[in-house]
Parts: C-alpha cells; structure tokens; sequence
C-alpha cells in the first residue's frame, strides 16, 4: 500500500515523520522505528495555522514538544468575517478563511489577557 500511495499522482504533497526509540508493551521493551506518512492534494482553499507555544522548555523562539498550549479561542476577523478554532493538545490550530487581511486573536486557556497580531496576510 506504501508504494501506490506514494507513487500516486492525485497526490501533491507528501508528509513524512519517522521516530526512533525504545517502545515498551506488555512489560516488553522494543528498539523500534515509527514512520508515518501523510498523502494530500492541492486546493483552492486557504488557511491560517500554527501553534500556540509558551517557549519555556527550550527558550529558543522555536516549537519544542511540550511547550504547546491546549484550550486556546483562536478569533480571525476582517471586517464582517469571523473565523474562530480551539488550540489542540500540543498548540496546533487551523481556520479556513477567505484570502483577505486578518486580525487573529488568542484568548483563554493559560492566557492572562488576549494576544492579537493585526495585519496576517492570507492569499
């Protein structure tokens, strides 16, 4: 099934993740490899995504596992629209909009008052 799907020309774009490491089941340690693949196609439709993240692991201005913050409003307007998601367990969130210009707004969880970034650009 690997080969038809990567090889398959309704695909456009291709995601690959592979992680190494020690798995343990059943009381059973196994040095194993995970590899998981994500097949997708090109559309007409456009999004505003990221992860809402603390930085308070690495303290490198850079995503690290565990620095994501869960439970966050996530609020696109421009004008009359308004798109709004929550922030899933590692931060990550997605709003399918109209191309335009936004003001994205995040607000509760862990916030003590809302953060918005004015002018975010979506073609």
């Amino acid at each position: 099934m690997h080969r038809q799907n990567i090889l398959d020309d309704i695909f456009d774009e291709v995601g690959t993740g592979l992680r190494n490491g020690t798995y343990r089941i059943s009381g059973v340690s196994y040095n194993a490899t995970t590899v998981t693949e994500d097949f997708g196609g090109s559309s007409n439709k456009v999004f505003i995504t990221g992860v809402a993240y603390t930085d308070l692991i690495q303290r490198d201005n850079f995503y690290t596992v565990g620095e994501g913050m869960a439970g966050l409003t996530v609020v696109a307007t421009a004008g009359s629209s308004r798109f709004e998601a929550q922030t899933g367990p590692s931060g990550g969130y997605s709003l399918e909009v109209a191309a335009g210009t936004y003001t994205v707004t995040f607000s509760g969880g862990a916030l003590a008052q809302p953060v918005s970034f004015s002018n975010v650009v979506v073609q």
